[in-house]
C-alpha cells in the first residue's frame, strides 16, 4: 500500500518536475522592456542611494503597478550575491507558482479520493502556454507572486479561525502592494466572510481594504485606465466576448488564424466552464442563505445542493456553512471573475488580441484548475463514478501535451531573441528596450553600464563575438536562398523557406548587419507553419528587421547560423538601407 502512494505522489509531481526542467532550461539571464526600470534601475538606486530613500523606492510604482515583492527580490539578490541575475530571479519567482500548487493540493486533501486524481490540476497548470509569465522576469514576480499571497490569504480565510485571519491579512497585504490586481483579493475575501456569515469581521475587512487601497493609489498617476472605459463605451461587445475569450485562452491553439476564427474555440470553452463554476457556486451560495419549507419527505444537505430529488419536498437547512475547501474554492472563484471582468473592460482597446495575450494565460490556466477542483468537490455531493476521473485525467494529459507540443519552440525562440538583445546592448547600446535615442533607450545604457562596471551584471555570452566583429570572417556563399524585401525605410523583411535548424540549445538563423562602425544581430524567427494542421511545423525563417533599433547607417546583410552548434558566418551579397 505505501509503495502505491508513493508511485502516485510520483505520477501527481511529474508535470512539476517537467515544468522546472523547462525553467532551467529557457530562462536566460536578460532583462527586457519594462524590466529593466523594475530590476537594473531599481539595484541602481539602492546602490546610489542612502538606507531611507533606497527603502522607499521598494514602494514606489512602475507604470500602473507597485511591485514590493518583484523590488525587494532584487536587491535581496543583489546584497546576497553581489549582483542581479535575472535568470535567478526567475527561478525565484516560480516558486510561487509550486506555492501556489501547495495550497491546492491542501485544498484537495484526499480522504476517499485516490491522490492520483489531484494529477489534472498538475497537469492544467504546469504547461507552457504562459510562458509569457513564467518566463520573463516583471511578469513572473507581477502575476505568481501576487498570486500565490492572494490565494494564501484566502485560503487562511477559509479556516475561519482568529490565528488564521491573522495570517491572512499580513498575506494580503503583500498581496495587495505586490501588483495593482492584488487588491481584487480584499473583494474574494470578502466574499468568503459572508459565505461565513461573519459580518464583523466583514465589516473590519473592508475598512482595512479601503484604507490599503487608499495607501496603494497614493500619489498615483491612473490616467490609462480612463483611455479603457472611454473605448467600451464605445465598443461594448468586445468586452462582453473577451470576457469568455479570456477565460478560456486555454485552448488558443490557433494563433496562426486572424483573431475572430482563433477566439472561437477560447470564447466557447470560457463560456462553458463559467456556466459550471456559476451554477456550482449558486449552489453554494444557496446552501448558505437560502431554505425552502419541509413539505412530506426530506433531503439532505447534500442533495438540495447536488440537485437531487427533491419533489417530495424541502428540508430547511439554517445556517448551514461553507467548508472551508467550498469557502476557498468560491473566493478564488471571485477573484478570477474580477479580474476577468477588468482585462476585459480596460484592455481591448489595445486590440482583441490582448484577451489571448501570453503574458495572461495564467488566469485561463488556473481557472481550468478551479473548474476542476470544483468538479472533484462535487463528489462529496453527489456519486460521481471513478472513471469520470479517469477520463478527465487522460483529458489533461491531452492538454498538457499539446501545449508543450504547440508552445515549447515559442520558448526556445524568446530565449534566442533575448540573447540577440543581450548581444545588441552589450555591443550597441541598445536593444533591451525602447528605439534608438530614445529617453529610455538612454536610460537603459545608463543603467546597464553601470551595473557591468561595477560587477553587479554579466552579459551572457553565446555568440562568438570575434567572428561577428572583426572584420571579415565569413564561410562563403550562403547555401540557402533568403529574400529581402525592403517594404519601406522602416520596413524590411528578410525571408527563406529551406533552412533547417539542429536541435540544440542555441541553434538557428540570425542576420547579421554589418556596417564600419557598427555590427548588429537579429533573431530570425522559424516561419509560422500555414497548412491545415494546427500543430504543424513551418520551415525557413521570416523576420523583420527591427529599423528602431538600428542606428541610421547602410548595412551589409549577413547570416550568422548555429547549427548542432557550429557556428558559421555567410555573406548575402545584399545590403539594407535604414534611415528614419
Amino acid at each position: 500500500m505505501l509503495k502505491n502512494y508513493r508511485w502516485q505522489y510520483l505520477v501527481v509531481l511529474l508535470p512539476l518536475i517537467i515544468f522546472w526542467g523547462l525553467l532551467f532550461r529557457y530562462a536566460v539571464n536578460v532583462p527586457w522592456f519594462d524590466d529593466v526600470e523594475e530590476f537594473p534601475g531599481t539595484v541602481v538606486k539602492w546602490i546610489q542611494a542612502d538606507f531611507t530613500e533606497g527603502f522607499l523606492e521598494l514602494f514606489r510604482p512602475n507604470n500602473e503597478h507597485r511591485m514590493l515583492s518583484g523590488k525587494s527580490a532584487a536587491v535581496l539578490c543583489y546584497q546576497l550575491t553581489g549582483e542581479l541575475n535575472m535568470r535567478w530571479l526567475i527561478l525565484a519567482a516560480n516558486l510561487f507558482l509550486t506555492g501556489i500548487f501547495w495550497i491546492f493540493w491542501k485544498n484537495f486533501q484526499p480522504k476517499n479520493l485516490p491522490i492520483l486524481f489531484f494529477l489534472p490540476v498538475g497537469l492544467f497548470l504546469f504547461q507552457p502556454q504562459y510562458y509569457l509569465t513564467s518566463n520573463w522576469v516583471i511578469t513572473a514576480w507581477q502575476h505568481e507572486s501576487v498570486l500565490f499571497f492572494g490565494f494564501l490569504s484566502l485560503y487562511f480565510l477559509s479556516l475561519n479561525s482568529s490565528k488564521s485571519d491573522a495570517w491572512a491579512f499580513l498575506f494580503i497585504l503583500l498581496c495587495t502592494f505586490s501588483m495593482s490586481n492584488g487588491m481584487f483579493f480584499w473583494l474574494a475575501g470578502g466574499a468568503i466572510l459572508g459565505l461565513q456569515k461573519r459580518y464583523k469581521f466583514l465589516v473590519i475587512w473592508l475598512v482595512l481594504m479601503i484604507i490599503s487601497v487608499w495607501l496603494y493609489f497614493y500619489g498615483f498617476d491612473n490616467k490609462a485606465n480612463n483611455t479603457g472605459l472611454d473605448y467600451f463605451k464605445q465598443n461594448p461587445h468586445e468586452s462582453f466576448f473577451g470576457f469568455f475569450t479570456f477565460l478560456g485562452g486555454s485552448f488558443d491553439f490557433f494563433q496562426n488564424k486572424e483573431i475572430v476564427t482563433r477566439s472561437i474555440l477560447p470564447t466557447i470553452m470560457g463560456f462553458g466552464l463559467f456556466c459550471f463554476c456559476i451554477n456550482w457556486s449558486w449552489k453554494v451560495v444557496r446552501q448558505v442563505y437560502f431554505a425552502s419549507s419541509v413539505a412530506g419527505v426530506t433531503t439532505s444537505p447534500q442533495q438540495e445542493m447536488s440537485g437531487g430529488d427533491t419533489s417530495h419536498g424541502r428540508y430547511i437547512f439554517p445556517n448551514l456553512p461553507a467548508n472551508p475547501r467550498q469557502s476557498f474554492l468560491f473566493g478564488v472563484f471571485v477573484f478570477l471573475m474580477i479580474n476577468a471582468s477588468v482585462i476585459a473592460l480596460l484592455r481591448p482597446r489595445f486590440g482583441y488580441f490582448v484577451m489571448l495575450v501570453g503574458n495572461y494565460k495564467i488566469y485561463p490556466a488556473l481557472f481550468l484548475v478551479l473548474a476542476y477542483l470544483m468538479f472533484v468537490n462535487a463528489r462529496y455531493l453527489i456519486p460521481i463514478k471513478n472513471r469520470i476521473f479517469y477520463f478527465l485525467i487522460a483529458i489533461s494529459l491531452i492538454f498538457n501535451t499539446l501545449s508543450y507540443w504547440k508552445f515549447t519552440p515559442e520558448v526556445a525562440d524568446r530565449r534566442r531573441m533575448m540573447l540577440t538583445n543581450a548581444f545588441n546592448q552589450k555591443n550597441n547600446a541598445i536593444g533591451l528596450a525602447a528605439m534608438v535615442n530614445s529617453d529610455f533607450a538612454n536610460f537603459t545604457e545608463k543603467t546597464m553600464n553601470f551595473l557591468a562596471e561595477n560587477g553587479a551584471y554579466h552579459y551572457p555570452i553565446i555568440f562568438d563575438v570575434s567572428g561577428v566583429s572583426g572584420g571579415d570572417t565569413s564561410h562563403g556563399q550562403l547555401p540557402f536562398p533568403i529574400k529581402v524585401v525592403q517594404k519601406s525605410p522602416t520596413k524590411i523583411l528578410v525571408e527563406n523557406d529551406t533552412f533547417q535548424r539542429g536541435n540544440e540549445l542555441n541553434d538557428g538563423a540570425y542576420l547579421l548587419l554589418k556596417s564600419s562602425k557598427r555590427n548588429y544581430l537579429v533573431f530570425a524567427k522559424q516561419a509560422p507553419y500555414m497548412g491545415k494542421n494546427p500543430f504543424g511545423i513551418g520551415k525557413g525563417f521570416s523576420v523583420e528587421i527591427p529599423v528602431n533599433f538600428c542606428q541610421p547607417d547602410t548595412y551589409e546583410l549577413g547570416i550568422y547560423t548555429i547549427v548542432n552548434n557550429k557556428h558559421e558566418i555567410f555573406k548575402t551579397n545584399q545590403s539594407v538601407k535604414i534611415d528614419f
